[in-house]
């Protein structure tokens, strides 16, 4: 019976020498509950090229937020930022123009004093910029087959800018217009011409105007009576878009 005893104590006391009293104590914490060990921290992997952390935009009344129920929370631009944690930087001015002639309704074009703005912001890398002219532009006569080319011209203008300044183009978002109102059909127009723009100068580009078609875009339920500005439930869809988009960079 003694010796038995004996054995018993040696088996424990072999067996505690090869857990040790620190493997002990991860696994039974002070309740006496077996717990599981946490696992070792994995070094995150560089993702600037594909998860901002902040976003420039370019636009008009549209990227603004004009019709949302709040600028800074609601418009797809906030919407966006807001996802990735993002700082949000929106130069979304009603009745902009790409065009560097005064454009639709009078406004100046190019947003050269927000050009300027951008330049000054040091740290490019992680830095998003996402561009969305047009509807303006092609309101006011440029969408047609004829003088688009000499839009297009302009549009590189503003890119090469943004470009010249340190951006990364592959950073640099070309979306298109969701409008659905009267100048549909000149949206259409410049659909390839945007797509052909980024392809030359390395940029992404979201196709806005026909991801609203495929996702259902409803005049006066998506946007306003007038089409041209979504409401909350529009910016949301092109957000959601947009979102599925850059992850799948």
């Amino acid at each position: 019976m003694k010796a038995i005893f004996v054995f018993l104590i040696a088996v424990i006391f072999f067996s505690c020498s090869k857990t040790g009293p620190k493997n002990l104590l991860q696994k039974i914490d002070s309740t006496r509950r077996i717990i599981p060990r946490e696992k070792p921290s994995t070094p995150q992997l560089d993702t600037v090229s594909k998860v901002p952390k902040r976003i420039i935009w370019f636009g008009d009344s549209i990227t603004r937020g004009e019709a949302s129920s709040d600028y800074n929370s609601k418009s797809y631009a906030s919407l966006v930022s807001s996802y990735y944690g993002a700082e949000n930087i929106n130069y979304g001015y009603s009745s902009t123009c790409v065009n560097p002639a005064d454009g639709y309704q009078g406004v100046p074009s190019h947003n050269l004093v927000d050009l300027y703005s951008l330049s000054n912001i040091d740290q490019k890398s992680g830095t998003f910029v996402c561009v969305q002219y047009g509807t303006n532009d092609l309101a006011g006569g440029f969408g047609s087959a004829d003088r688009i080319p000499t839009w297009i011209g302009y549009y590189k203008q503003i890119l090469d800018s943004v470009i010249a300044f340190g951006y990364d183009p592959k950073q640099i978002i070309i979306m298109t217009p969701p409008y659905e109102g009267t100048v549909r059909p000149l949206i259409a127009n410049c659909v390839q011409p945007l797509h052909d723009l980024s392809s030359e100068l390395g940029c992404r580009f979201f196709d806005t105007w026909d991801y609203c078609q495929n996702v259902g875009w409803v005049v006066g339920t998506d946007t306003e009576p007038s089409g041209i500005h979504p409401y909350d439930v529009g910016h949301q869809k092109i957000a959601n878009g947009l979102i599925d988009y850059i992850n799948n960079f």
